[in-house]
């Protein structure tokens, strides 16, 4: 999304301050530029971030002169100072940002996964599992209630249970398909830039959590 004006530098200001405090900022995204990592309407963390370790793979937020960024880097060239990313459903790279442009690094997001809100983190095993389970609920708690067997509200156990055998299966595929693209030499990521490619936007209302909490 790309903001101006007071609203911009405000969000930018607040997001930088309370980062550097060590807090996490909770924020929803929108746009569908980073799914499935990142859907619509989904409620992501930013963390601090030490720009030293980036390492490409990570997913980053970002303000450029094109608006806020919440996309995989790419391309960290840290000795030139030049950080490349890209949405994971866009077809081209973003244009280069410079370490000081990195506000923060999206360590994990939240899913609901029967009636509890988890934290799923976007490394390890651990919470792509999460991801993996409130998708699959979501999906296909609205089937159902589109076939009209059950009340959306109803049989989120019931679904879980029915599916999780598949759920293995699933976040196997996803972590192999995962593991591929970050292995993938960089020109078959994109090579040229767009100020006008499709990003994963940023909603002007952000929770502040103690950057140390952990569920």
């Amino acid at each position: 999304m790309t903001n101006s004006g007071a609203d911009s530098k405000l969000f930018e200001g607040l997001v930088r301050d309370l980062l550097e405090q060590g807090l996490r900022v909770r924020f929803q995204a929108r746009g569908a530029s980073m799914s499935p990592a990142i859907r619509d309407g989904e409620v992501v963390q930013i963390t601090p971030v030490t720009v030293s370790k980036l390492r490409e793979g990570d997913i980053v937020l970002t303000k450029s002169n094109h608006g806020f960024r919440v996309h995989r880097l790419v391309l960290a060239d840290h000795q030139a100072d030049t950080f490349t990313t890209k949405g994971d459903c866009g077809l081209e790279n973003d244009l280069p940002v410079r370490a000081n442009q990195i506000l923060g690094i999206a360590e994990a997001k939240e899913v609901r996964v029967g009636r509890r809100i988890v934290r799923a983190k976007f490394k390890g095993l651990g919470g792509l599992a999460w991801r993996v389970a409130g998708t699959a609920q979501s999906v296909f708690a609205k089937l159902l209630a589109r076939a009209g067997s059950v009340k959306p509200e109803w049989g989120s156990a019931r679904i879980l249970a029915y599916f999780f055998s598949l759920l293995s299966l699933v976040a196997l595929a996803q972590y192999s398909a995962a593991t591929r693209r970050r292995d993938w030499p960089h020109h078959l990521l994109g090579s040229r830039s767009s100020p006008n490619s499709e990003t994963t936007r940023l909603e002007l209302v952000c929770h502040v959590a103690p950057g140390q909490s952990e569920r």
